[in-house]
Protein backbone atom coordinates (compact mmCIF):
# COMPACT_ATOMS: atom_id res chain seq x y z
CA UNK A 1 0.00 0.00 0.00
CA UNK A 2 2.67 2.31 0.88
CA UNK A 3 4.48 1.55 -2.51
CA UNK A 4 0.97 2.63 -4.40
CA UNK A 5 1.11 5.67 -2.27
CA UNK A 6 4.57 6.66 -3.54
CA UNK A 7 3.63 6.42 -6.71
CA UNK A 8 0.61 8.25 -6.93
CA UNK A 9 2.40 10.92 -4.67
CA UNK A 10 5.49 10.81 -6.53
CA UNK A 11 6.26 14.45 -6.74
CA UNK A 12 5.87 15.04 -3.31
CA UNK A 13 7.96 12.79 -1.64
CA UNK A 14 11.01 14.05 -3.71
CA UNK A 15 11.79 15.71 -0.11
CA UNK A 16 11.86 12.55 1.94
CA UNK A 17 14.56 10.34 -0.05
CA UNK A 18 18.63 11.19 -0.13
CA UNK A 19 20.38 14.36 -1.26
CA UNK A 20 22.21 12.24 -3.72
CA UNK A 21 18.83 10.78 -5.05
CA UNK A 22 17.08 14.48 -4.62
CA UNK A 23 19.42 15.69 -7.23
CA UNK A 24 19.07 13.31 -9.52
CA UNK A 25 15.29 13.38 -9.59
CA UNK A 26 15.18 17.06 -9.54
CA UNK A 27 17.15 16.94 -12.55
CA UNK A 28 14.37 14.69 -14.63
CA UNK A 29 11.87 16.75 -13.02
CA UNK A 30 13.29 20.28 -13.95
CA UNK A 31 13.72 18.64 -18.07
CA UNK A 32 10.69 17.59 -17.83
CA UNK A 33 8.79 20.74 -16.48
CA UNK A 34 10.65 23.39 -18.61
CA UNK A 35 9.60 21.36 -21.86
CA UNK A 36 6.15 21.54 -20.72
CA UNK A 37 6.15 25.01 -19.72
CA UNK A 38 7.98 25.51 -23.28
CA UNK A 39 5.30 23.70 -25.30
CA UNK A 40 2.07 25.96 -23.30
CA UNK A 41 3.88 28.96 -23.73
CA UNK A 42 4.29 28.00 -27.58
CA UNK A 43 0.47 27.42 -27.93
CA UNK A 44 -0.31 30.62 -25.56
CA UNK A 45 1.81 32.61 -27.98
CA UNK A 46 -0.16 30.55 -31.06
CA UNK A 47 -2.95 31.44 -29.76
CA UNK A 48 -2.26 35.13 -28.81
CA UNK A 49 -0.84 35.73 -32.47
CA UNK A 50 -4.05 34.25 -34.34
CA UNK A 51 -6.20 35.96 -32.68
CA UNK A 52 -3.99 39.17 -33.22
CA UNK A 53 -4.51 38.45 -36.68
CA UNK A 54 -7.56 38.04 -36.51
CA UNK A 55 -8.21 41.49 -34.80
CA UNK A 56 -5.80 43.41 -37.11
CA UNK A 57 -8.12 42.36 -40.16
CA UNK A 58 -11.40 43.23 -38.46
CA UNK A 59 -10.60 46.45 -37.23
CA UNK A 60 -7.42 47.89 -38.63
CA UNK A 61 -7.65 50.04 -41.86
CA UNK A 62 -4.37 50.25 -44.21
CA UNK A 63 -4.34 53.24 -47.15
CA UNK A 64 -1.40 53.03 -49.56
CA UNK A 65 0.83 56.20 -49.15
CA UNK A 66 0.50 58.91 -52.32
CA UNK A 67 3.61 60.61 -53.71
CA UNK A 68 3.31 63.83 -55.75
CA UNK A 69 6.14 63.40 -58.03
CA UNK A 70 6.46 67.00 -59.97
CA UNK A 71 7.61 66.21 -63.43
CA UNK A 72 6.12 67.26 -66.52
CA UNK A 73 7.60 63.99 -68.47
CA UNK A 74 6.79 61.59 -65.70
CA UNK A 75 3.31 63.01 -65.64
CA UNK A 76 2.52 63.16 -69.26
CA UNK A 77 4.06 59.73 -70.02
CA UNK A 78 1.44 58.61 -67.34
CA UNK A 79 -1.60 60.32 -69.33
CA UNK A 80 -0.45 58.76 -72.49
CA UNK A 81 -0.08 55.28 -71.56
CA UNK A 82 -3.74 56.08 -69.99
CA UNK A 83 -4.96 57.29 -73.12
CA UNK A 84 -3.71 53.95 -74.83
CA UNK A 85 -5.26 51.47 -72.82
CA UNK A 86 -8.50 53.34 -73.17
CA UNK A 87 -8.16 53.64 -76.71
CA UNK A 88 -7.50 49.61 -77.10
CA UNK A 89 -10.23 48.74 -74.88
CA UNK A 90 -12.98 51.29 -76.64
CA UNK A 91 -11.56 50.94 -79.81
CA UNK A 92 -10.19 47.06 -80.48
CA UNK A 93 -12.41 46.01 -77.53
CA UNK A 94 -15.63 47.50 -77.60
CA UNK A 95 -16.18 48.41 -81.20
CA UNK A 96 -13.91 46.89 -83.78
CA UNK A 97 -14.22 43.17 -82.37
CA UNK A 98 -17.52 43.35 -80.25
CA UNK A 99 -15.93 42.16 -77.02
CA UNK A 100 -19.27 42.77 -75.00
CA UNK A 101 -21.31 41.15 -77.45
CA UNK A 102 -22.40 37.06 -78.12
CA UNK A 103 -22.44 35.33 -81.25
CA UNK A 104 -23.98 31.77 -81.83
CA UNK A 105 -24.84 29.67 -85.02
CA UNK A 106 -28.66 29.71 -86.00
CA UNK A 107 -30.92 26.69 -86.80
CA UNK A 108 -32.89 27.24 -89.63
CA UNK A 109 -35.64 26.04 -91.08
CA UNK A 110 -37.32 26.44 -94.35
CA UNK A 111 -41.11 25.53 -95.83
CA UNK A 112 -42.23 27.11 -99.44
CA UNK A 113 -45.03 26.77 -101.48
CA UNK A 114 -45.49 27.58 -105.00
CA UNK A 115 -48.49 28.89 -106.53
CA UNK A 116 -49.92 29.74 -110.19
CA UNK A 117 -51.12 28.49 -113.54
CA UNK A 118 -49.95 28.36 -117.03
CA UNK A 119 -51.81 27.63 -120.44
CA UNK A 120 -50.07 26.97 -123.61
CA UNK A 121 -51.65 26.20 -126.86
CA UNK A 122 -49.51 24.20 -129.44
CA UNK A 123 -49.36 22.05 -132.36
CA UNK A 124 -48.10 19.29 -131.04
CA UNK A 125 -49.49 19.68 -127.26
CA UNK A 126 -52.69 21.28 -127.80
CA UNK A 127 -54.73 23.40 -125.34
CA UNK A 128 -53.11 22.30 -121.74
CA UNK A 129 -53.24 24.09 -118.43
CA UNK A 130 -50.09 23.92 -116.11
CA UNK A 131 -50.70 23.58 -112.59
CA UNK A 132 -48.09 23.30 -109.71
CA UNK A 133 -47.71 19.48 -110.23
CA UNK A 134 -46.51 19.96 -113.74
CA UNK A 135 -43.96 22.65 -113.36
CA UNK A 136 -42.63 22.19 -109.79
CA UNK A 137 -40.08 18.66 -110.45
CA UNK A 138 -39.20 17.83 -108.07
CA UNK A 139 -42.55 18.14 -106.05
CA UNK A 140 -40.49 18.45 -102.80
CA UNK A 141 -36.61 19.58 -102.10
CA UNK A 142 -34.28 20.61 -98.86
CA UNK A 143 -34.06 23.88 -99.15
CA UNK A 144 -34.92 24.69 -102.41
CA UNK A 145 -37.45 24.64 -105.40
CA UNK A 146 -37.42 24.24 -108.87
CA UNK A 147 -39.93 26.15 -110.97
CA UNK A 148 -39.64 24.80 -115.10
CA UNK A 149 -39.93 27.68 -117.43
CA UNK A 150 -38.49 26.18 -121.01
CA UNK A 151 -38.86 23.06 -121.91
CA UNK A 152 -37.95 20.35 -125.34
CA UNK A 153 -40.82 18.33 -127.10
CA UNK A 154 -40.66 15.11 -128.50
CA UNK A 155 -44.10 13.67 -128.49
CA UNK A 156 -45.25 10.52 -130.10
CA UNK A 157 -41.79 8.59 -128.76
CA UNK A 158 -41.61 4.81 -128.59
CA UNK A 159 -39.08 2.33 -128.20
CA UNK A 160 -37.24 1.18 -131.41
CA UNK A 161 -34.73 1.97 -133.62
CA UNK A 162 -34.00 5.15 -135.22
CA UNK A 163 -31.01 7.32 -136.26
CA UNK A 164 -28.78 8.78 -133.66
CA UNK A 165 -28.90 12.70 -133.65
CA UNK A 166 -25.55 13.89 -135.91
CA UNK A 167 -22.19 14.60 -134.30
CA UNK A 168 -18.66 14.21 -134.88
CA UNK A 169 -18.97 10.39 -133.04
CA UNK A 170 -22.41 9.47 -135.03
CA UNK A 171 -22.08 10.39 -138.52
CA UNK A 172 -20.92 7.68 -140.62
CA UNK A 173 -20.11 6.95 -143.79
CA UNK A 174 -21.13 3.03 -144.11
CA UNK A 175 -21.84 0.50 -141.41
CA UNK A 176 -17.84 0.07 -140.93
CA UNK A 177 -18.00 3.14 -138.82
CA UNK A 178 -20.33 1.91 -136.33
CA UNK A 179 -19.97 -0.58 -133.47
CA UNK A 180 -22.63 -2.96 -132.31
CA UNK A 181 -23.65 -2.37 -128.51
CA UNK A 182 -21.26 0.65 -128.30
CA UNK A 183 -22.88 3.57 -126.23
CA UNK A 184 -21.21 6.74 -126.12
CA UNK A 185 -20.94 9.54 -123.75
CA UNK A 186 -23.62 11.55 -124.89
CA UNK A 187 -25.68 8.77 -127.01
CA UNK A 188 -29.73 8.49 -127.01
CA UNK A 189 -29.67 4.60 -127.13
CA UNK A 190 -27.49 1.71 -128.00
CA UNK A 191 -25.89 1.37 -131.44
CA UNK A 192 -26.94 -1.18 -133.70
CA UNK A 193 -23.81 -1.52 -136.11
CA UNK A 194 -25.99 0.00 -138.79
CA UNK A 195 -25.39 3.37 -141.02
CA UNK A 196 -28.45 5.23 -141.64
CA UNK A 197 -30.13 8.32 -143.41
CA UNK A 198 -30.95 11.08 -140.75
CA UNK A 199 -32.27 13.16 -143.35
CA UNK A 200 -31.33 13.93 -147.26
CA UNK A 201 -28.32 14.85 -146.91
CA UNK A 202 -26.10 13.29 -143.44
CA UNK A 203 -26.24 9.45 -142.38
CA UNK A 204 -25.72 8.52 -138.56
CA UNK A 205 -25.43 5.30 -136.89
CA UNK A 206 -28.78 3.73 -135.40
CA UNK A 207 -29.35 3.11 -131.92
CA UNK A 208 -31.63 1.18 -130.09
CA UNK A 209 -33.83 4.08 -127.99
CA UNK A 210 -36.79 6.37 -127.36
CA UNK A 211 -37.58 7.14 -130.82
CA UNK A 212 -37.88 9.89 -132.42
CA UNK A 213 -34.35 10.87 -130.20
CA UNK A 214 -34.18 14.18 -128.20
CA UNK A 215 -33.33 16.84 -130.12
CA UNK A 216 -31.41 19.36 -127.51
CA UNK A 217 -29.62 21.42 -129.75
CA UNK A 218 -31.34 24.20 -129.88
CA UNK A 219 -33.68 25.76 -127.00
CA UNK A 220 -37.28 27.13 -127.50
CA UNK A 221 -37.10 30.88 -127.75
CA UNK A 222 -39.16 32.64 -126.04
CA UNK A 223 -39.04 30.01 -122.94
CA UNK A 224 -42.31 28.00 -123.38
CA UNK A 225 -43.86 28.57 -119.64
CA UNK A 226 -43.19 32.34 -120.08
CA UNK A 227 -46.20 33.26 -117.68
CA UNK A 228 -43.96 31.63 -115.09
CA UNK A 229 -43.28 34.98 -114.30
CA UNK A 230 -46.28 35.52 -112.18
CA UNK A 231 -45.89 32.71 -110.13
CA UNK A 232 -45.55 33.30 -106.39
CA UNK A 233 -43.56 31.48 -103.60
CA UNK A 234 -44.58 31.43 -99.82
CA UNK A 235 -41.41 30.84 -97.83
CA UNK A 236 -41.81 30.43 -94.24
CA UNK A 237 -38.01 30.41 -92.49
CA UNK A 238 -38.03 29.20 -88.91
CA UNK A 239 -34.69 30.31 -86.83
CA UNK A 240 -33.23 29.09 -83.21
CA UNK A 241 -30.46 29.95 -81.61
CA UNK A 242 -29.74 27.26 -79.25
CA UNK A 243 -26.75 29.06 -77.05
CA UNK A 244 -29.53 31.94 -76.26
CA UNK A 245 -32.91 29.95 -76.82
CA UNK A 246 -33.67 32.46 -78.76
CA UNK A 247 -36.49 32.00 -81.66
CA UNK A 248 -37.62 33.94 -84.91
CA UNK A 249 -39.10 33.74 -88.31
CA UNK A 250 -39.72 36.05 -91.15
CA UNK A 251 -43.44 36.21 -90.54
CA UNK A 252 -43.75 39.17 -88.30
CA UNK A 253 -46.02 39.21 -85.64
CA UNK A 254 -47.87 42.14 -86.37
CA UNK A 255 -48.96 40.19 -89.98
CA UNK A 256 -52.18 39.30 -89.91
CA UNK A 257 -53.47 36.06 -92.26
CA UNK A 258 -56.20 38.90 -94.07
CA UNK A 259 -53.04 40.75 -94.68
CA UNK A 260 -50.93 37.68 -96.30
CA UNK A 261 -54.03 37.13 -98.65
CA UNK A 262 -53.09 40.03 -100.12
CA UNK A 263 -49.66 41.00 -100.14
CA UNK A 264 -46.76 40.08 -102.87
CA UNK A 265 -43.32 41.52 -101.49
CA UNK A 266 -41.95 44.59 -102.89
CA UNK A 267 -39.03 46.47 -101.18
CA UNK A 268 -40.80 49.77 -100.73
CA UNK A 269 -44.16 49.13 -99.89
CA UNK A 270 -44.02 45.58 -98.59
CA UNK A 271 -40.65 44.57 -97.74
CA UNK A 272 -41.81 42.49 -95.09
CA UNK A 273 -44.41 40.09 -97.01
CA UNK A 274 -43.32 36.73 -97.19
CA UNK A 275 -44.88 35.91 -100.87
CA UNK A 276 -43.19 36.39 -103.46
CA UNK A 277 -43.71 36.99 -107.30
CA UNK A 278 -41.01 35.18 -109.52
CA UNK A 279 -40.76 38.50 -111.76
CA UNK A 280 -40.13 40.72 -109.25
CA UNK A 281 -37.48 38.72 -107.76
CA UNK A 282 -35.72 38.64 -111.13
CA UNK A 283 -35.92 42.33 -111.46
CA UNK A 284 -34.73 43.19 -107.96
CA UNK A 285 -31.14 41.33 -108.95
CA UNK A 286 -31.53 43.45 -112.38
CA UNK A 287 -31.89 40.64 -114.79
CA UNK A 288 -34.29 40.14 -117.45
CA UNK A 289 -36.94 37.24 -116.55
CA UNK A 290 -37.49 36.55 -120.20
CA UNK A 291 -33.66 36.37 -120.75
CA UNK A 292 -33.52 33.89 -117.36
CA UNK A 293 -36.16 31.83 -117.84
CA UNK A 294 -34.31 30.08 -121.07
CA UNK A 295 -31.44 28.72 -119.53
CA UNK A 296 -30.70 30.52 -116.41
CA UNK A 297 -30.94 28.74 -112.88
CA UNK A 298 -31.65 31.66 -109.82
CA UNK A 299 -30.53 31.10 -105.65
CA UNK A 300 -32.80 33.12 -103.59
CA UNK A 301 -31.18 33.78 -99.77
CA UNK A 302 -32.68 34.97 -96.64
CA UNK A 303 -30.80 36.25 -94.02
CA UNK A 304 -30.97 36.67 -90.15
CA UNK A 305 -29.06 39.55 -88.69
CA UNK A 306 -30.10 39.39 -84.87
CA UNK A 307 -29.63 41.51 -82.35
CA UNK A 308 -30.84 40.53 -79.07
CA UNK A 309 -30.25 43.90 -76.73
CA UNK A 310 -31.46 44.92 -75.09
CA UNK A 311 -34.68 42.64 -74.91
CA UNK A 312 -34.97 39.33 -77.67
CA UNK A 313 -38.69 41.32 -78.41
CA UNK A 314 -36.85 44.31 -79.32
CA UNK A 315 -34.59 43.30 -82.11
CA UNK A 316 -35.00 43.18 -85.32
CA UNK A 317 -34.28 39.64 -87.48
CA UNK A 318 -35.49 39.77 -90.57
CA UNK A 319 -33.18 41.39 -93.79
CA UNK A 320 -34.61 41.46 -97.16
CA UNK A 321 -33.84 38.71 -99.60
CA UNK A 322 -30.19 38.49 -101.74
CA UNK A 323 -31.26 37.11 -105.08
CA UNK A 324 -27.99 35.44 -106.40
CA UNK A 325 -28.47 33.86 -110.36
CA UNK A 326 -25.93 31.17 -111.28
CA UNK A 327 -25.73 30.75 -115.09
CA UNK A 328 -24.68 27.16 -116.24
CA UNK A 329 -23.63 28.24 -119.52
CA UNK A 330 -20.30 30.31 -117.93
Amino acid sequence: MAVRGAIQLRPFMWEMIPDYRLGHMSGRSSGFRDSWLAQRAAVMAGSGGCCAEVYSCIFDYNTPRIALIKSRKVGLLNRVIQLLILAYVIGWVFVWEKGYQDFDSVVSSVTLKVKGVAVTNTSDLGYRIWDVADYVLPAQQENAFFVMTNLILTPNQTQGRCPELPDTSTVCISDQNCTLDYVGTHSNGVQTGRCVAYDKSVKTCEVKAWCPVENDTTVPKPAFLRAAENFTVLIKNNIWYPKFNFSKRNILQNISAEYLKNCVYDREKHPFCPIFRLGSLVEEAGESFKDMAVLIYCGLFLFFLCHLCPTPEDSGCFSPPLIKFINPLL
